[in-house]
């Protein structure tokens, strides 16, 4: 059986990667290790959370039980977010 996602947004892309760990019975736990990330280090790269071109490539690399993640669910190279408080400019 085979399920067709449309992907137009950030929440649309994690819902079908989600999906797509479920279908394939692997764990988000596994490839955190092979990505020698926390589990929530891998919950983050997976949200977009600041993706760096690295981080990028390893995704695309990593193959666990003969499966790797779709290109297209892989969440693009971002910027960091700025942290702290925002400078009032008067």
């Amino acid at each position: 059986m085979s399920i067709t996602f449309t992907i137009d947004s950030p929440q649309s892309k994690r819902f079908a990667l989600d999906y797509w760990f479920r279908s394939k019975g692997i764990k988000k736990k596994d490839f955190a290790k092979k990505m020698n990330v926390s589990t929530q280090r891998f919950s983050q790269i997976l949200n977009g959370d600041y993706v760096s071109g690295a981080v990028f490539d390893q995704l695309q690399e990593i193959e666990i039980d003969g499966h790797r993640i779709p290109r297209d669910l892989i969440p693009v190279p971002s910027s960091p977010k700025k942290l702290g408080r925002k400078i009032k400019e008067s």
